[in-house]
């Protein structure tokens, strides 16, 4: 990776048990989230919250103000620009393939990368995924993922991951090592 780029990951659905068990967390987000951070080396800063979505939705603009998550990625987002931090953004999610997106039964989908529009780096990002042998599908998101539309705001680049729950360990170090491949291509750029 370039020196000085960093990667910052945002897990903002992170499942817990009880008490405070979500059903609408994402399973499996933080251990995907740790094995990409793992992937990447240095220069890396994952953000997580168990902030249930029914008390604020860390994804949604009004709790950009509200939870320990997002006041903590405002700070760090301004103290970044202030310093001219080169950075890129990772906003990682999870999904079942039979009940999320209206998906077919098949193919397998083993991630989805969801973006406004599909930039030259979500582009990339995608390519390099499924040359790690993945099956990949774009999924044109809309401006309601505030985390993404803050950073990109911003200019950093920062697709969104929605990760198959279930992968086995070798599907894993393949998402890991495709990211891996995906900043350090767009932070030489």
């Amino acid at each position: 990776m370039a020196d000085g780029t960093l990667v910052l990951l945002t897990v903002p659905h992170v499942c817990v048990e009880s008490p405070f068990y979500d059903p609408g967390c994402d399973q499996d987000s933080l251990k995907y989230a740790k094995a990409i951070q793992s992937g990447l080396g240095r220069s890396n800063l994952l953000l997580t919250s168990i902030t249930p979505r029914h008390i604020c939705d860390n994804n949604r603009k009004p709790c950009r103000r509200k939870t320990r998550l997002r006041k903590r990625l405002t700070a760090l987002l301004d103290i970044l620009q202030e310093l001219d931090k080169p950075l890129l953004g990772l906003d990682i999610h999870t999904f079942h393939q039979e009940s999320d997106f209206d998906l077919p039964s098949q193919p397998q989908y083993q991630v989805l990368v969801l973006d406004t529009r599909k930039r030259p780096s979500t582009k990339l990002l995608i390519q390099l995924l499924q040359e790690q042998g993945l099956n990949v599908r774009y999924v044109r998101g809309g401006k309601i993922n505030d985390i993404q539309a803050q950073l990109q705001g911003r200019g950093i680049s920062t697709p969104l991951l929605e990760i198959r729950t279930g992968l086995d360990e070798r599907e894993i170090a393949k998402v890991s090592q495709g990211v891996a491949e995906w900043a350090d291509l767009i932070s030489s750029a």
